[in-house]
């Protein structure tokens, strides 16, 4: 079999699908329900949103199939990133990249291809839309556009949803800033009207004592005066 090619950009297509938190196994309800649709506007028996991460590729949304992913060096998509054009192989047995797939050659016995890139908006290909058929056949161009439109659609979400999680990181960090500023004013405030409060009860003492002449009283006036207020 064929070494699975590996873009130019790989480095950069990895640290942006690292960013978006989607290199693990879960299943996406959205992209649950972008699979299924495929599958039922084409008429095929299975349908994957697959993202193809650095060794492994991940079936986030599946319909007609139980598997959760297989490696980076098996199937299809992973042309379908290098290319990053839609790529449609009629018949895998009569193809040298595919003929000995273990896709093919085993369960579940894949003959029919289609996949669409999920291209980012930084330009990196995070995975495919992609459906299989167990017998030859080809799509129509109309169902390839239908194809190109759940690719984007998928590729949008994962995007939300990431400006989303930064969003609300972003909101809870003003959030401890606001709060972090009201306990310094509030230290702060606390600070200066001690010695104040201080000053205060020492001259309420003074000027209770009959023996204070009046230099000393003014004199302390004066002194607490100069004291600046807050």
């Amino acid at each position: 079999m064929p070494e699975t090619p590996i873009p130019a950009d790989e480095a950069e297509r990895l640290r942006e699908m690292d960013d978006l938190q989607v290199l693990n196994p879960a299943l996406e309800p959205e992209l649950q329900a972008i699979a299924t649709l495929a599958a039922r506007i084409c008429g095929v028996p299975i349908a994957l949103v697959n993202l193809v991460g650095g060794e492994w590729q991940y079936f986030k949304g599946r319909a007609g199939i139980t598997l959760s992913g297989v490696g980076r060096d098996s199937g299809f998509c992973p042309y379908t990133v290098f290319e990053r054009e839609l790529l449609e192989v009629t018949d895998a047995l009569t193809d040298p990249r595919f003929q000995e797939d273990p896709l093919v050659v085993g369960e579940p016995h894949v003959r029919y291809y289609v996949g669409v890139p999920m291209l980012s908006s930084r330009g990196h290909v995070l995975g495919t839309v992609c459906l299989f058929d167990h017998r030859p056949r080809r799509l129509t161009p109309e169902q390839h556009q239908v194809l190109r439109v759940l690719a984007a659609n998928a590729t949008m979400l994962l995007e939300l949803r990431s400006r989303a999680r930064e969003s609300e990181r972003v909101t809870r960090s003003l959030r401890e800033v606001q709060e972090l500023k009201a306990q310094f004013l509030r230290t702060i405030n606390h600070e200066l009207r001690t010695p104040m409060t201080s000053i205060r009860s020492y001259l309420h003492l003074l000027e209770e004592d009959d023996g204070l002449d009046e230099l000393t009283r003014d004199r302390s006036c004066r002194s607490s005066s100069a004291t600046p207020r807050t």
